[in-house]
């Protein structure tokens, strides 16, 4: 398969290799095409048809998209390119060769196996990176523009064969607490991971990230 362009509707409609399905959306891997026999993996997130007629939520979508397309951090996954074929939405993103956190979890405690002080050190101080790296805000439209990702947990953990960790689930409804963001009493994410605010629905900030980050850190410990 192949990376998509809006100009490339048939080839999107030959993403046969999903490798998950999410309440918003599935995740395709492909591969980028380019010039000389380039070829590059990625990872295509196209949204689910009912979200993607809805003009409120695609109206979030595009600012979101926009807004995850500027992050350029090396624990964060990136986001390429957002687009629409044939009415439904999507997004490419950069494809990390691995495995989520939650994962790496269920398999070492299925084998009565602790990660190691050195490899959550290592988690540790990654993801604790990208958290000040999204609370030191990006300019968006011209004003820098805090984020909250509000949904750090496991599953958003990814770790990659070389040791790389990355934050992912950027650009769709959870990547952002600004402007024409969330409204107040919305709540986005896994409970068992979310800050008492986030919990009420109120206005969050970066403490709520540092808040779920510790949780799972936590979890990772004491593998409860």
């Amino acid at each position: 398969t192949h990376c998509i362009s809006s100009a490339a509707s048939d080839v999107y409609k030959r993403q046969v290799h999903k490798i998950a399905d999410g309440g918003m959306a599935s995740i395709y891997l492909a591969t980028s095409i380019g010039p000389g026999g380039f070829e590059k993996p990625c990872a295509i997130k196209r949204i689910r048809p009912e979200y993607s007629a809805s003009s409120e939520f695609r109206d979030m979508l595009v600012r979101e998209a926009k807004v995850a397309a500027l992050l350029n951090h090396p624990n964060i996954v990136q986001v390429f390119d957002f687009g629409e074929v044939d009415g439904e939405y999507f997004l490419t993103m950069e494809w990390v060769d691995g495995a989520p956190l939650n994962r790496i979890l269920r398999q070492a405690s299925s084998h009565g196996q602790p990660l190691g002080l050195g490899p959550v050190l290592a988690l540790a101080s990654n993801l604790a990176r990208a958290v000040e790296y999204l609370a030191s805000g990006v300019i968006v439209d011209g004003m820098p523009t805090l984020l909250v990702h509000r949904d750090i947990s496991p599953s958003n953990v990814l770790i990659s064969t070389t040791g790389a960790i990355k934050l992912t689930d950027f650009g769709i409804v959870k990547v952002l607490e600004a402007p024409q963001g969330t409204a107040a009493g919305v709540i986005k994410g896994k409970y068992a991971y979310m800050s008492p605010e986030q919990l009420k629905g109120e206005k969050l900030d970066s403490r709520s990230d540092v808040f779920s980050l510790g949780v799972v850190l936590y979890e990772v410990l004491t593998r409860k």
